[in-house]
């Protein structure tokens, strides 16, 4: 468990730094480039992105548990692996050439496109070598690598932004940073693998390794079709600074799914645990643990989408006066979040279940109903249809993932949810009103602060959370 946490904080440490410098660095690129250039490279890097499944399939996932597993079988379970990824590569190019000729915009952005696949095939090889490590619950060196593929890809940005070169070399600066990758996670491996004294062959052969990786790899298809899909279908019905629009306000306002990501890290092993067990107390442990998990992600959500909405315009302009007029999108995307943020603690009480098929169905099911509204309504009313079929996609995921779990794993406390929804709906209600007047008088940085602390204020007022509580989280932080 002490490696479990360790590595965590590695991972997470590695991952808040890289965001940050991410943020930092689109906002740089987003002045630079405008709607326009902004559109065609998270068009490009859309495109390539759904194929990208295609070329890892789920046999990420396989090859960690089975090197995990059976570490003395780890070099011939990595060919295997290669040897899957080298079929699926073919079939994702495949892909790529047919759907792309049928693609308006992705026949005139060809070239970024290109450049953007050679990014998809290096990504796909570190996501493999990375995998490796995993298995031998290494991952010092993968969360030295984000940062170092962050620092190269933000050099390359940056000389096109002071040389005015063309957006095209922000992507050559991804490949760079994904070779680069390739390259320290492959010493990694070879250095890794000698160390095995007497290698094993793996039983798995690769027709096994293929319908073993299958469950994952539709859940991940299910789930960059729903982040991604919508770039397309904008940049096909109505432009490409359409899709720079877009983009924009999709990054600001899913720039904060870490929140429930890493309570997820955390809360699987707890659900995993008491689902182990089996004693009488554990349903009752199981809606405890659901209950106060969806308590946080309510709370903190909902106080983020205080924040965006009202700040919304502030916001966007850091990106550029062009950017002004995706505020719309932007309060659509935030009042989907707290769905979003809900959706994840009963993933993780699903899968600990073992019904992770049932989660895959909920995210098939979510994927079917964002496709088919995105088709019918970004060719009526543009980006705004786009952020309207999230919301209504976000709200699906959360209501059929609850289904399920209400259903097959344990009955869930939707008293005490409801309580918590509304408390956190009239805090947040007044904590907008208060953030409103707070930038009216003062700077809207300033004022956003003054917005967290009333919010936070409000929840204890109106009973969300206790004064005991407060104490309590202010006596951990002074001792880390």
């Amino acid at each position: 468990m002490k490696t479990v946490a360790h590595n965590t904080a590695f991972l997470t440490g590695a991952s808040i730094i890289q965001k940050a410098l991410s943020f930092l660095y689109f906002i740089v690129l987003s002045r630079a480039f405008g709607a326009s250039g902004i559109g065609a490279y998270t068009y490009a890097l859309s495109f390539t992105t759904i194929f990208a499944i295609i070329v890892d399939g789920g046999v990420t996932p396989v090859l960690i548990r089975e090197i995990a597993a059976h570490p003395a079988a780890a070099a011939h379970t990595l060919r295997r692996a290669l040897q899957c990824k080298a079929i699926l590569f073919f079939l994702a190019l495949l892909a790529m050439l047919s759907v792309g000729f049928f693609l308006d915009a992705a026949r005139t952005l060809w070239p970024l496109i290109a450049i953007a696949g050679v990014v998809m095939t290096f990504d796909s090889l570190n996501l493999t070598l990375y995998g490796v490590l995993r298995g031998f619950h290494t991952v010092q060196l993968e969360s030295l690598g984000l940062l170092v593929a962050q620092t190269i890809a933000i050099i390359f940005g940056l000389c096109a932004v002071v040389f005015h070169a063309p957006i095209a070399i922000a992507i050559i600066g991804l490949g760079a940073a994904s070779i680069t990758n390739s390259l320290l996670s492959g010493r990694a491996v070879f250095k890794m693998l000698r160390t095995i004294t007497q290698p094993v062959i793996s039983k798995l052969t690769i027709k096994e390794f293929i319908r073993e990786a299958i469950p994952f790899g539709l859940a991940g298809a299910f789930a960059r079709g729903y982040s991604y899909l919508d770039a397309l279908i904008i940049g096909e019905q109505v432009s490409v600074a359409a899709v720079g629009l877009y983009s924009i306000a999709n990054k600001l306002t899913f720039a904060f799914q870490f929140v429930p990501l890493a309570l997820s890290a955390s809360l699987y092993p707890a659900f995993a645990k008491e689902l182990s067990e089996r004693t009488h107390e554990t349903p009752e442990k199981l809606r405890g643990l659901w209950n106060n998990a969806q308590r946080y992600v309510i709370f903190v959500g909902t106080g983020i989408v205080v924040g965006l909405v009202v700040l919304a315009k502030n916001l966007l302009h850091l990106y550029g006066n062009s950017f002004g007029e995706a505020h719309i999108v932007l309060t659509i995307l935030a009042l989907s979040l707290v769905a979003s943020f809900i959706s994840y603690p009963t993933g993780a009480l699903l899968n600990a279940a073992k019904l992770q098929h049932l989660q895959t169905t909920a995210m098939g099911v979510t994927f079917a109903i964002n496709a088919i509204l995105n088709l019918l309504l970004i060719p009526r009313v543009g980006i705004v249809g786009a952020a309207c079929a999230a919301w209504i996609g976000n709200m699906c995921l959360a209501s059929v993932g609850a289904y399920y779990a209400h259903q097959r794993v344990v009955k869930l406390p939707w008293v005490s949810f409801t309580k918590n929804l509304m408390i956190a709906v009239c805090a947040g209600i007044c904590g907008a009103f208060v953030l409103y007047g707070l930038r009216v008088i003062l700077p809207w940085m300033i004022a956003g602060i003054g917005g967290i602390i009333m919010y936070a204020a409000l929840l204890i007022v109106f009973g969300g959370v206790s004064t005991a509580e407060c104490k309590g989280l202010f006596a951990r932080l002074l001792r880390i």
